[in-house]
């Protein structure tokens, strides 16, 4: 009688502190979720970054009709500058839908 007593005691503690510790394990999973979608949010940073290296490395930049190829800007510009450099910043403007789309590249 003794021994089926001891089993039963050791199965209701067990028990016990299986139930005990659910509370706890439900408590911690909110903050794995938030320790994920950080992580995730860091890959994303990560992966844009290592997108514009890649465009970097192999050449990949914009090319627009009528500006030289390899062309970078080399002053500053101000209003009512007329220049090639002008016509090339409003030529790239234009394309990229910043600049008049009626308007004449004039430079």
């Amino acid at each position: 009688m003794r021994k089926p007593l001891k089993i039963i005691f050791l199965i209701t503690l067990l028990v016990l502190v299986l139930i005990s510790s659910l509370p706890l394990a439900r408590a911690e999973y909110p903050e794995n979720i938030k320790k994920l979608l950080e992580q995730i949010v860091n890959l994303k940073a990560q992966i844009a970054r290592l997108q514009v290296q890649l465009i970097q490395i192999q050449g990949k930049i914009p090319s627009y009709e009528n500006v030289p190829a390899g062309f970078a800007f080399s002053k500053d510009l101000k209003f009512q500058d007329y220049s090639d450099d002008v016509k090339y910043l409003q030529t790239i403007l234009k394309k990229e839908g910043v600049f008049c789309q009626k308007c004449q590249v004039t430079g």
